[in-house]
Order: C-alpha cells, then sequence, then structure tokens
C-alpha cells in the first residue's frame, strides 16, 4: 500500500548520551535518522548540547535535504570561540499532520522561556488534546500553544506541572502522564539530563542500545544495527528513564500498569521489516501473514506471485513458500520518488501512482506463451486509489503483451480498514476509507470491492488471523480493523 492512498506514520526518533565523548553525536544522529527515514520524510531536526549550551536545527525535507553536511558542520562548530563538543543528541523525522505548513510543527520543540534548554521529541498523538488545549490555556497566566502538535502539548504540559507544582521534571512526566490521555514515546533532553519516557499502552515501539558506554534510544532496532550497537531491550511500557549527565547516574520509574496496546500495524506496515517490534522481528511476522493467506487461498490456481512493493514483499514471500506458486516481479517501485508530497485531489491521486510504480512486462511471458493468472500481494487497501489504478496498469501491460486481458487475484495481509486511527497515524476519515463504502448486511462486501478496483479475487485477512501471528495478541491495539479504541477517539473525551 502506497502512502498517497492516505495511510502514514508521523515520525521516529533517536536519543543518544556519550558523556565521555568517544563517539561524535551529531554523525551517530545524522546516520540514524537516515535509518528511520521511512518513518517520516517530511521535515526533520536535531538538537545537541555540550552540557552548557544546546544547538538545535530543524527543516523541511528528507534527512539529507535538511540537514546538509554544510549544516552539520555548522552545528559542530565551534561556540563563540570555545569548542562545541556535544555529550548529548537528540533527533527527528517528520510526516506531514495538521499545519504542516508551518516549520514549527516539525520536532524538536522547545521551552522558549530557557532559550531552548528543555528539548522534546516524540512519536505519538493527544486522544483528548482540545481538552488539555482548553485547560492549558484556561490558566493565569496563560500557556501558549504555537502549534497544534502533540510532542508541544507534552512538553508544555511537563512545564506546567513543572513549575506550578515546583516539582523535578521526572514527577512533571508522571503528572503529565495522569492527565494526558494519549500515546508518546518521547526523549526529553536539557543541558544536564535526558529523559526517555513511554506510555503506559507502549502504543509505538521504542528501544535502546549501546555503543561502548554510548547509550541510544530510537523508534527501532535497524537504528541500533545502522551505528553498531547493541540491542539492550525495549524502553517497557510505562517506564521512565532519567540519565543524569553530571553524575552518570540513571534511574528507572514506571508509571501505573495498564494493560498494553501496541499498534498491530507497525508490524504489518510501518517498521522497516529489518527492526524487532514489539518482541517480533518485524520480516518474520509478515511471512507469517503471507502463509496463512495462501493456506486461506490453496484452491487457486495462478502462474506467479508478485509483491506490491515494498510493503508487500515479505508477505509476497510467505504466500510463494506455503503456496509453491513462485515469486515473481510484475512491478517495480521508483525509490526516487518523495513518499510524502501533498496530492490534493483523486485525479492527482492516479497520477501519482504511474510516478511511483510501472509494471514490467516480462512476467506475463510472450503472445505464444502467456502467463495470465497473477497473484498480487500487498499489505492493505486504505481508500484503493493506488490498488486500483495498479490494477489498470497491470492489464494494459498485459494486453500489450499477450494480447490477452489477465487474471489479476488481489491477496490483502490485513484485515479491511475501517476506522481511522487516533494514536499517531495521519489516516483518511473513516468516510475515506473504501471498506467502509462497500457494506453490505452490516459487514464488508468484499466481492463489490473487488470490482470496484477490477481485480477477478479479493481477499483479506481477518482479525483473528492476525492476532495468530503475534506471540501475545492481547497486547495489541486493532482499532483501525475493529473500532476498539483502548483509550477512546480524539472525539471522545472518555477514557
Amino acid at each position: 500500500m502506497f502512502d498517497l492512498d492516505g495511510w502514514k506514520h508521523e515520525c521516529g526518533i533517536v536519543g543518544i548520551i556519550c558523556r565521555d565523548k568517544s563517539h561524535r553525536i551529531i554523525d551517530l544522529l545524522h546516520r540514524s535518522l537516515l535509518s528511520l527515514q521511512h518513518r517520516g520524510q517530511e521535515a526533520a531536526g536535531i538538537a545537541l548540547t555540550d552540557g552548557e549550551h544546546v544547538r538545535k536545527h530543524k527543516g523541511w525535507g528528507t534527512v539529507g535535504v535538511a540537514l546538509t553536511d554544510e549544516i552539520l558542520t555548522g552545528l559542530a562548530s565551534d561556540y563563540n570561540q570555545k569548542p562545541f563538543s556535544p555529550v548529548m543528541g537528540v533527533g527527528h523525522v517528520r510526516y506531514s499532520t495538521a499545519g504542516r505548513s508551518d516549520l514549527r510543527n516539525a520536532q524538536p520543540h522547545f521551552i522558549e522561556p530557557y532559550s531552548g534548554r528543555i528539548v522534546l521529541v516524540s512519536n505519538g498523538d493527544v486522544a483528548n488534546y482540545d481538552e488539555m488545549h482548553a485547560f492549558l490555556t484556561s490558566q493565569t497566566p496563560a500557556v501558549v500553544l504555537n502549534t497544534r502538535n502533540d510532542a508541544e502539548m507534552i512538553l508544555k504540559t511537563i512545564e506546567f506541572f513543572r513549575v506550578t507544582q515546583q516539582v523535578s521534571l521526572v514527577q512533571a512526566i508522571k503528572l503529565m502522564a495522569e492527565k494526558v490521555r494519549g500515546t508518546y514515546s518521547a526523549i526529553l533532553m536539557t543541558c544536564d539530563k535526558m529523559i526517555a519516557f513511554r506510555d503506559s499502552l507502549g502504543n509505538r515501539p521504542f528501544c535502546w542500545g549501546r555503543l561502548g558506554n554510548t547509550t541510544i534510544y530510537a523508534s527501532e532496532t535497524c537504528v541500533l544495527d545502522c551505528v553498531n550497537a547493541d540491542y539492550q531491550g525495549e524502553v517497557e511500557p510505562g517506564q521512565i528513564i532519567e540519565h543524569d549527565l553530571e553524575s552518570g547516574d540513571t534511574t528507572t520509574y514506571n508509571l501505573p500498569e495498564t494493560n498494553k496496546a501496541h499498534c498491530i500495524f507497525e508490524l504489518i506496515y510501518f517498521a522497516r521489516p529489518d527492526s524487532f517490534v514489539f518482541g517480533e522481528e518485524v520480516g518474520t511476522f509478515r511471512r507469517r501473514l503471507g502463509k496463512i493467506l495462501a493456506e486461506n487461498c490453496s484452491d487457486l490456481e495462478a502462474q506467479f506471485v508478485s509483491p506490491v512493493p515494498d510493503s508487500g514483499i515479505f508477505a509476497a514471500l510467505g504466500f510463494s513458500e506455503q503456496s509453491s506458486i513462485p515469486l515473481d516481479w510484475a512491478i517495480i517501485k521508483n525509490a526516487h520518488v518523495a513518499r510524502t508530497f501533498i496530492i490534493p485531489g483523486q485525479e492527482n491521486r492516479v497520477r501519482a501512482v504511474g510516478l511511483k510504480f510501472n509494471p514490467t512486462h516480462g512476467v506475463w511471458g510472450s503472445r505464444d506463451e502467456p502467463r495470465t493468472k497473477g497473484i498480487f500481494v500487498d499489505d492493505s487497501i486504505v481508500r484503493a486509489t493506488t490498488t486500483r489504478e495498479l490494477v489498470r496498469m497491470l492489464k494494459r501491460i498485459c494486453q500489450i503483451v499477450t494480447g490477452q486481458l489477465p487474471e489479476i487475484h488481489l491477496r490483502i495481509s490485513s484485515p479491511p480498514i475501517r476506522f481511522s486511527c487516533h494514536y499517531g497515524t495521519n489516516t483518511p476519515t473513516s468516510g475515506e476509507l473504501v471498506a467502509n463504502s462497500h457494506i453490505r448486511d452490516g459487514v464488508v462486501d468484499v466481492p463489490s470491492i473487488a470490482r470496484f478496483v477490477g481485480s477477478k479475487t479479493l481477499t483479506y485477512l481477518s482479525v483473528d488471523d492476525v492476532r495468530s501471528c503475534v506471540k501475545c495478541p492481547g497486547d495489541y491495539c486493532y482499532a483501525c480493523f475493529n473500532g476498539e479504541y483502548p483509550i477512546g477517539t480524539k472525539d471522545s473525551r472518555e477514557v
């Protein structure tokens, strides 16, 4: 499934502490953010501290565009003719959400009264944002919010409690967690502390590792692999880990326990297949989904199985392994077209599909030896803009090569998406989701969706199928499939 259909992750985060300066933090941050580029390509930013001063930069575009060599060299240069040697830093990559035209929505966020000395990066969302906005802006004096970004809300709430209650940052984080209903994997940095914390649901991934004496926090384990760090584990749901720069002490605290609600779509689509997320190896999980898809349609005859790249690749591998139908590549993805530009209007979205994908010719054989029966495996269908246009393109190429119309069988390695995400993913409204426009007798009319996109057949997995592929099925949020939101929605103030 391609992002033009409107299912986009918001961000990825990283934090690094190197008290002995044995590693160049700015280089580690840059490499780490590059490995998280799939989680956000609209904007990127970093903040660094040498224990006395904080330097920061954020800009539009991919990491390579927002954080050029010139910008990184400037950040690492001497500070007022004094050496600037960072010992801590945080970084962030972002996808667009509300207020996307304003760079203030990009992270890291800073507390202005402290000259940028309190910095936050976060991945998640505040479900009771309007309630929290009313609470903070009604105070005397009112708390000023410059954006409608969840990370700024979390940071300003922490600072409000720290100042008004005269408590430590850790205690202020605990008070924030009592008041804010939402999800967050976050890192807070001052000149002398770094604090990693995660909501009690554990909705978004968060891990940490070590590279010698350097500690690294990140959204995914692929970051640790990229910088040759050793994986140490997850930041557990509800955990707060405080690092004191001066003493070198690390102290762990815990929020009150609750039921976990890991985002299942992190495994299905968002995370890189080489990452470990929620205790699962992502690529292996997706292979399991593909194998179940094959088991569910074992009587289907086809001449090849092709993934819809990139997110359909591992599920297609599993399907091919289970079915013994050979894997082939009927679609090539142009990796050099940005995923994140906003494309208004249905006509423009359709044009963009052709920029991103192109069918191959050889997979269909020839007029003398046609191969016209193909299975196409993708992770999901959202609006169906991409799927419908891909099917049209595939039919056209097959007719050119073989002179025949193909049989296109779509296999989707997730259930129908019927509900928007309220916990950190930029999704279409429920009314825009194709599954909701094809309902019959209260259930999704899958054959109707197949006719709409132009495929001969269409099969989804069930929620139970997906649950059977994870070790702890009760620890996940499946709200985008079944509407069962663990902490309510953005429209509901009931927890």
